[in-house]
């Protein structure tokens, strides 16, 4: 078992409240169950980070010592703490401590404040009025308040964990990471701590310092962070040998903030799609891959950046292929699709966010995916794609191949895509520049032309001018152009 501080302990004998329960020897799971969901939620109402249990106190708060053996309790033949965490909903952060007083033993449970929803044991929501804990349900007005506070409190700022002092908390980060991206050099303790306030890498509650999730999220140390809701947001990457997903090659997986292992990351990708090394007449190596590197890092930056934190026991994934790449993250777009090439991120993450920006992780507030896509035009690739899959949203980047390997949706996602970025040079899309985008001779005008008909019909294009006769000649813009 963990041990508890000091200090947060003498705070926890103060008093019984909202948000803190005494008990001698009682281990009942039917007890413990309904008050781990009452402290969480009243913890939540009464802005505390989390609930605590405490065995070994009675109830005039003398300490008085406890016989309880969580590790060793079970109930039928299952370990009582697992059991526990398996009944209570949304699955949420429970841990426990001990400690020696005058040399009688003291055990708690902290659990996380509720998050997104009330917290439920075995599909009952509780709540402690004044130290007693009741049913919500039969507390409207409590159960309002709860609500009202949850739709106030992010994911990305919810406290992760929390310390008596700063150096404790600087531990569980990638400061080195943090001041090399930062542009920091040799900060005081003072000014990284304003530093990282000012980017919600950490926060303050109850007189302690507190890692946030966005924190946790960005530079938490995997070997010190071990919230199971954190280590579900991992980053996983798996190359396979084929186009299907029978043969993997190669994992990479960290639990480490996703920015401090951004550059290993991308490293992973880049060398799993890198061509033969090539020379100049000179001599001089020359690198290329199979995909535009500055493609793959802004795709892999948003899909990191801009998930949905709320969806459970998902993270942000990518997937190598022998001919695509697949970069996936949990949620579906804040704005539609096929509007992607030209809005600007909206990200439900926004802390989150500034700090990629102040990192330089991720690039200028206002830039959309229209990079990309001009970038993979530029290299001459199939359009990519993007869609909604089982509540993620995959970004699939394909590998060159001939015109004549290409689907019709390939060729209508090329002419949608080209029209939509020469809408944002000022241009319109013509026959003969779909052609050059396509690597088609001059001869395959008639070809084009039944692209371009094809987009018309499928809504994504339209003439920009309705009155023109000539289809060689007209010039073309996206539907909402």
């Amino acid at each position: 078992m963990n041990t508890i501080s000091r200090p947060l302990l003498a705070a926890l004998l103060k008093e019984e409240c909202g948000w803190v329960e005494w008990k001698h020897n009682n281990i009942s799971p039917k007890m413990i169950g309904p008050r781990l969901s009452g402290l969480s939620n009243t913890a939540c109402i009464e802005g505390q980070p989390y609930g605590y249990m405490l065995w070994g106190i009675a109830d005039n708060g003398e300490v008085v010592g406890t016989t309880v053996q969580p590790d060793r309790a079970k109930i039928g033949n299952e370990r009582l703490k697992a059991w526990l965490e398996t009944q209570l909903h949304p699955r949420i952060e429970l841990r426990w401590s001990e400690v020696e007083i005058d040399g009688k033993r003291v055990v708690v449970a902290r659990i996380a404040q509720a998050h997104g929803q009330p917290t439920a044991f075995a599909g009952e929501r509780f709540v402690r009025v004044d130290t007693l804990n009741k049913p919500l349900g039969n507390y409207p007005a409590v159960e309002r308040a709860l609500w009202l506070k949850l739709s106030q409190t992010s994911w990305e700022s919810t406290l992760a964990q929390c310390t008596d002092s700063m150096e404790e908390v600087l531990a569980k980060l990638h400061v080195d990471t943090y001041t090399i991206l930062a542009d920091l050099r040799r900060p005081s303790t003072d000014k990284l701590e304003a530093e990282l306030s000012r980017y919600k890498v950490i926060a303050e509650s109850g007189g302690q310092i507190c890692l946030t999730f966005t924190g946790a999220l960005a530079l938490g140390r995997n070997d010190i962070h071990t919230d199971s809701r954190i280590l579900r947001k991992s980053l996983r990457m798996v190359h396979y040998r084929g186009p299907g997903r029978q043969s993997p090659s190669n994992r990479w997986e960290s639990a480490d903030g996703y920015f401090a292992i951004f550059d290993a990351a991308l490293t992973f990708i880049l060398n799993a799609i890198a061509l033969p090394d090539q020379y100049t007449e000179a001599g001089q190596r020359r690198k290329d891959y199979q995909l535009p590197p500055m493609a793959i890092r802004e795709v892999l930056a948003n899909a990191l950046i801009h998930q949905d934190l709320e969806v459970e026991g998902a993270g942000p994934a990518v997937a190598i292929f022998s001919n695509r790449v697949e970069i996936s993250n949990p949620g579906t777009p804040l704005i539609p699709i096929d509007r992607l090439i030209d809005y600007p991120p909206k990200s439900r993450n926004p802390a989150l966010a500034t700090l990629a920006r102040h990192l330089g992780i991720a690039e200028e507030e206002g830039k959309g995916l229209d990079t990309v896509f001009s970038l993979c035009e530029d290299k001459g690739l199939p359009a990519p794609d993007i869609k909604i899959a089982e509540h993620a949203t995959v970004f699939t980047f394909y590998f060159d191949r001939p015109y004549a390997d290409l689907t019709l949706n390939d060729k209508l996602r090329a002419a949608y895509q080209h029209a939509a970025l020469k809408y944002q040079e000022g241009e319109a899309l013509t026959n003969t520049s779909l052609r050059e985008r396509l690597g088609l001779p001059p001869s395959a005008t008639s070809i084009v032309s039944a692209i371009i008909r094809r987009a018309v019909d499928h809504g994504l294009l339209k003439p920009e001018n309705a009155q023109s006769t000539s289809r060689k000649l007209s010039r073309y813009l996206p539907y909402w152009g």
